[in-house]
């Protein structure tokens, strides 16, 4: 176990004129590098406006910084946590924010930040472990470096829009009490005991866990992630309207400005069986309590909550929205054999780990 050191810092590597400084932490010059970072490639590139927010609330987060000399010009970050597989617990290593300055891009540099970080958790952490990122598939550069550390395609999720102009509550609805996210964890741990990858550490995070009751029964409930994103680029005709005609016009520009974008991702969904098509009146009024008018849901394409979802009115920005299926990259760590519970089944995945 490698979380109990806090606020470490040290060097592991140091060649010629470049060195990569290992942080527990999201220091100045991460936060400098990630700020002037945009992600994406193929048409669609967007840049995190509220990082030092988000940052600052990674689960566990190792950061791994690359310099020229003293000049910062790259980071990647590892995010430590337990992972439950099929039921069973499992340590894993969440990739992210991986991000190295445009004048130094293509030189190798994200290799070798990688490499540091990989080689620096072995044998940090001499247990077996998993390290998985979403990439997505238009992403070519990421997704060839993603391969060349050993990682493999593991699944695909969908990345699916939600939006109303005038979002209003639903019987029901509340935020969950603080004494009460036990229950919930045992509930959603139940729901998704037949998934992969499933993340239970931003349940109750910032007190922004909503559910919808039934005669006192939780039966629906969703973890809010404000997030605040800048596009530079949309992929399609729909990207160039987006892009081009909705910020002017202002009824429109509520539920989307490409350049200002304010949105509700949804994490952590819980729904009890059969109650699926409850969701859209959840999220609809998550976007009323926080006065908010889209947001956006992430899930494998075959869980029952996705299907349901994707079929069911979701408001103006599903019309246009462009068809997204990023990918789960994942490879084992100190051991012989792969993984044997990552070949079939569902994937949860984690709308807090992507904004």
């Amino acid at each position: 176990m490698i979380t109990s050191i806090e606020k470490h810092q040290e060097e592991i590597f140091h060649d010629l004129d470049f060195k990569i400084l290992y942080s527990s932490f999201a220091t100045e010059d991460v936060l400098n590098i990630l700020e002037r970072t945009f992600y994406g490639s193929h048409g669609l590139s967007y840049r995190h406006r509220n990082i030092r927010e988000r940052a600052g609330k990674t689960v566990n987060p190792h950061f791994f910084t690359l310099y020229k000399g003293d000049n910062p010009i790259g980071t990647f970050c590892l995010s430590e946590r337990i992972l439950i597989n099929k039921g069973y617990p499992e340590k894993g290593f969440y990739g992210r924010y991986l991000s190295i300055l445009p004048e130094f891009g293509r030189k190798g540099m994200g290799t070798l930040l990688k490499e540091k970080a990989y080689e620096y958790i072995r044998k940090s952490e001499p247990r077996p472990f998993i390290v998985y990122s979403y990439i997505e598939e238009a992403n070519k550069y990421s997704l060839k470096l993603s391969r060349k550390q050993g990682n493999k395609p593991a699944g695909i999720y969908e990345v699916l829009s939600f939006s109303r102009f005038n979002p209003k509550f639903f019987p029901g609805f509340s935020r969950l009490e603080k004494e009460r996210i036990d229950e919930l964890k045992k509930l959603f741990k139940e729901y998704y005991s037949a998934y992969q990858l499933v993340v239970l550490d931003y349940i109750g995070r910032d007190n922004n866990y909503f559910v919808i009751r039934n005669k006192g029964e939780i039966i629906a409930g969703v973890q809010a992630v404000p997030a605040h994103w800048q596009f530079k680029t949309l992929p399609g005709l729909s990207g160039l309207a987006a892009q081009n005609i909705l910020p002017f016009i202002p009824k429109l520009s509520k539920v989307f400005n490409p350049k200002n974008y304010h949105f509700i991702a949804f994490d952590s969904v819980y729904v009890k069986q059969g109650f699926e098509n409850i969701v859209p009146m959840l999220f609809e009024s998550v976007l009323a309590a926080f006065n908010c008018h889209s947001g956006i849901y992430y899930g494998d394409p075959k869980s029952p909550i996705t299907k349901s979802f994707k079929v069911s009115d979701r408001g103006f920005l599903s019309k246009i929205e462009s068809k997204i299926q990023p990918m789960i990259m994942l490879s084992s760590h100190n051991t012989h054999s792969q993984w044997q519970t990552m070949d079939k089944g569902l994937f949860y995945v984690s709308a807090f780990d992507q904004v």
